[in-house]
C-alpha cells in the first residue's frame, strides 16, 4: 500500500510553503503600515492646507497684504495685532452696515441683538471701570472678546453669552460693533460666523461715529463673566 502524505512541494504556492507564508504575512504587515502612514501624512497635509488657507475664505491674499501682511493674522484668519487700523469693507457671510443702515435695521428688527466688544481691563474677578461706557442704546457690552488669539475663557464668555441672549437661535439678527477702524468687531463677527450664526451685521463705522452722529446711546455695564481670576492677575487692557 502506498502511503500518501500532505507534505507540500515547492510547486504548491506561497500559502502551502511555510517560508512563503511568512514572507506573505510580513509583506501584508509592511503594506498595512505603509497605507496607514500615507493616510496619516495626507491628514497632516490636509490640516496644514486648511490652516494655511484659512484666511482665504474671508480675505484674499491681496487684502491680507493690503491690511498689514500675514504676520498680523493667525492660522484661523483672525487679526492678532494693530487692532486700531483701517479695516476691510466686508466680511464674507456678514452684512456690513453704515450708520443709516443701522438706524433702519433697529427700526425694522425689534428682535435685533447689538453686541459691543470694546475692551475693558479685567482684574481680580471684576472689570475696572474708571468712566461710564457709552454704547449704542440697547447694546450688550461683552468686553475682551475681540482678540485674535482669544483665551478659551473669553471665547466661552462670548459664545455662551451670545447663545443666551439669542435664546440659541442661530438665525437671530446680531450686530457687532466696536469703534471705527477697529478689528475687534471684525474678529468677533468672524468668530460668530464660524460658530454658526447666519444673520450677522457688522457696524464698521463704530460706536464713536454713532455718537458723533447724535444717535441714541446709553451708559451700560459689561455683562459679568462667570469665571474669576486669582488676585493680581490681569486679563486685558482697555486700549481701544
Amino acid at each position: 500500500m502506498v502511503k500518501i502524505t500532505n507534505k507540500a512541494s515547492p510547486s504548491t504556492g506561497v500559502m502551502g510553503n511555510p517560508i512563503g507564508l511568512g514572507i506573505f504575512f510580513r509583506w501584508r504587515a509592511v503594506s498595512s503600515y505603509a497605507i496607514k502612514s500615507v493616510k496619516l501624512w495626507l491628514a497632516i497635509l490636509m490640516v496644514y492646507s486648511l490652516n494655511a488657507h484659512a484666511q482665504a475664505a474671508f480675505m484674499s491674499a491681496d487684502e491680507v497684504e493690503r491690511f498689514g501682511g500675514s504676520q498680523l493674522f493667525n492660522d484661523q484668519g483672525y487679526r492678532v495685532d494693530n487692532y486700531r487700523s483701517p479695516t476691510p469693507s466686508r466680511i464674507n457671510g456678514t452684512t456690513t452696515v453704515d450708520t443709516q443702515d443701522l438706524v433702519a435695521l433697529i427700526a425694522s428688527e425689534p428682535d435685533l441683538l447689538i453686541v459691543d466688544v470694546i475692551n475693558q481691563t479685567f482684574q481680580n474677578g471684576r472689570f475696572l471701570i474708571d468712566k461710564p461706557h457709552q454704547a449704542i442704546k440697547g447694546a450688550y457690552w461683552l468686553p475682551n472678546t475681540g482678540q485674535g488669539d482669544l483665551e478659551p475663557r473669553w471665547e466661552h464668555y462670548l459664545l455662551s453669552e451670545v447663545q443666551r441672549l439669542s435664546a440659541g437661535r442661530m438665525n437671530k439678527p446680531i450686530v457687532v460693533a466696536c469703534k471705527s477702524d477697529c478689528w475687534l468687531s471684525w474678529n468677533v463677527a468672524l468668530r460668530l460666523y464660524n460658530a454658526g450664526y447666519r444673520s450677522l451685521y457688522w457696524y464698521r463705522n463704530g460706536v464713536d461715529t454713532w455718537m458723533a452722529s447724535g444717535k441714541p446711546v446709553a451708559t451700560v455695564e459689561p455683562v459679568k463673566p462667570v469665571f474669576s481670576e486669582s488676585p493680581g492677575e490681569e486679563s486685558s487692557n482697555n486700549n481701544l
